[in-house]
């Protein structure tokens, strides 16, 4: 099977249709329409480089809600002036899915309101999840009405951008972010994350949203390239994803056959990297880090879950399957998850929403899932499987991808189909 090159090479229809698009129907408009991709592609990059979160640990003045404020107004132009593309839009399912969510927070927040024992820290992190929704709305409808062509070319430029910026923040620590800020761990690399974990997310999503325009020995390079930085993050959970990525993109023959034998002896190194340069990457951690690190480490080699960091995500993982038994029906409350007694939440997005919102919220999972199944980003069934799977594994080890904005607008442009097109000509 040959790798997809773009959507718009599948069809001269589409081809036509999809330059009409990028350079405006109307001649008239056509300052309107570089506008509309100006303002996506400058989201784009300021999402899948976290710059709002990074730039308020440069400067905690900067909150990130301004960058949103911010885009919501750069917005609002493109929403008025192509206002008969709303009502086709309202009919996607991710929007619905969008819409039954925020009214199930709108319910709970009610609730918790009405409560006299009420957590008023509580009622404000829903109230901020519900605007976080209102924000994935406005995204989608931007993602909607913008031809694919006119942003997807930056997704391998995206890619090594972040895995450079974490070589970099491996080689020279401090220099990016202040050693020891927050959630950082000295030694493992994270750039403008901050966290090491959400470095490993973005780069990854990245590397699948690069597959409908890069060609497959140039796709094999990059998804190589991506290994290294994943790996300076040291996150198992990305490492593993990573390689089973490689594994299908091999078996869809989006990467040469023979690149397997590279990847194979590379791998290899990996596998036997601890030994090698064990002590050059402990000597640039602390003494509260080291351990971490070299646990981490020793994980290609005996694939052990002893360390202290897999033990505290089992015991919080058990403690949201606890409280979804309690609560099977509602759950114990939107956002109690940031709330509870542990250090962090379940790590773990179906049981956080199991745990949150009960029957209902593991109802969402399940539906956002068929929604991704049944997107057609790559025009392609069995990519469109991959791309669903690898939105599911990273389920499973992350934080929380209902309020992670790299994840939402990943799904928004998942979960594309030719009829996007439609509403971009019918405006």
């Amino acid at each position: 099977m040959k790798n997809p090159k773009s959507q718009i090479l599948l069809s001269p229809k589409n081809n036509a249709e999809q330059k009409r698009l990028m350079h405006g129907g109307n001649h008239n408009f056509r300052w309107f329409t570089r506008y509309q991709h100006l303002v996506l592609i400058g989201f784009i990059l300021s999402v899948y480089l976290d710059i709002p979160s990074y730039l308020f640990v440069l400067n905690d003045s900067l909150l990130p809600k301004y960058f949103y404020f911010l885009f919501i107004f750069l917005v609002l132009p493109i929403i008025v002036l192509k206002d008969k593309a709303i009502f086709r839009y309202l009919q996607q399912p991710f929007v619905w899915w969008l819409a039954v969510f925020m009214v199930i927070n709108i319910v709970h927040l009610i609730a918790e309101l009405t409560d006299i024992n009420a957590n008023n820290d509580i009622s404000n992190a829903i109230i901020t999840r519900i605007d976080y929704f209102g924000l994935f709305l406005a995204i989608g409808f931007v993602v909607s009405i913008t031809p694919t062509v006119s942003y997807q070319f930056l997704f391998p430029y995206l890619a090594v951008c972040i895995t450079l910026l974490l070589v970099y923040d491996f080689l020279l620590p401090g220099v990016i972010y202040p050693i020891g800020y927050g959630y950082s761990v000295q030694g493992r690399a994270a750039a403008t994350f901050i966290n090491a974990n959400r470095a490993g997310e973005a780069l990854l999503l990245c590397l699948f949203l690069s597959i409908p325009v890069v060609r497959s020995w140039y796709l094999f390079l990059l998804y190589m390239l991506v290994g290294i930085g994943i790996y300076v993050t040291f996150s198992r959970a990305a490492l593993i994803i990573w390689f089973f990525l490689g594994f299908f993109l091999f078996y869809i023959r989006s990467i040469p056959r023979y690149a397997f034998i590279v990847s194979f002896i590379l791998i290899g190194f990996v596998y036997m990297a601890p030994a090698l340069y064990q002590d050059y990457v402990l000597a640039r951690t602390d003494s509260s880090s080291e351990k971490n690190i070299q646990e981490r480490m020793l994980f290609t080699q005996d694939a052990n879950l002893s360390d202290s960091s897999s033990q505290e995500r089992i015991m919080v993982l058990e403690e949201g399957l606890k409280v979804f038994f309690e609560n099977p029906i509602l759950g114990g409350g939107a956002c109690m998850t940031s709330f509870w007694a542990l250090r962090s939440g379940p790590h773990n997005t179906s049981v956080l929403l199991a745990a949150e919102y009960g029957i209902f919220g593991v109802a969402l999972f399940l539906w956002l899932l068929v929604i991704l199944l049944r997107g057609n980003y790559i025009m392609n069934k069995e990519y469109q499987i991959v791309g669903t799977l690898l939105i599911l594994y990273l389920s499973i080890f992350t934080h929380n991808i209902v309020e992670s904005l790299y994840f939402m607008l990943s799904f928004s442009i998942l979960t594309l189909t030719p009829r996007s097109l439609i509403f971009s000509s019918g405006s």
